[in-house]
């Protein structure tokens, strides 16, 4: 959601901008220091993986990324869930929201942690009713 990712952003910003004064400098000064390593270091491998870190907050793609990880890196399993079906699989119980235009029988796509993941309309189910879905996540 975009309103997590701006929060994310501001976060990210502080965090850099305190961690910038804790050394004794400011943004300012700190943007001076990058341009100069820039003119000498630009081009290389090294430099451009560091700049791709410094600025991936800014990308929104990246954060989706990031946060679909760590759910998948804090995800556990229901106390009586069956083991998953493989070893690296992951079963995530999720609440869906049936939209407008589906009916028992019919398969939607819902888009979970960057997956699609087919899921059937139960019988007795319809528009605006909630279901809970046992998602096979690949990690």
């Amino acid at each position: 959601d975009i309103y997590q990712f701006r929060k994310y952003k501001n976060l990210y910003e502080a965090r850099m901008q305190n961690t910038i004064s804790e050394c004794g400098c400011d943004v300012t000064e700190f943007m001076t220091y990058m341009e100069t390593c820039n003119a000498h270091f630009g081009q290389t491998d090294n430099w451009k993986q560091l700049l791709e870190m410094l600025t991936a907050s800014q990308d929104y793609d990246n954060f989706l990324q990031v946060m679909f990880a760590a759910v998948k890196d804090n995800w556990e399993p229901e106390p009586e869930a069956p083991p998953p079906p493989q070893a690296n699989v992951q079963i995530h119980p999720v609440d869906i929201a049936i939209p407008e235009g589906y009916s028992p029988g019919m398969v939607m796509n819902v888009d979970y942690l960057g997956q699609q993941h087919p899921v059937m309309i139960p019988e007795g189910c319809g528009p605006g009713m909630t279901i809970r879905a046992q998602l096979q996540v690949q990690v």
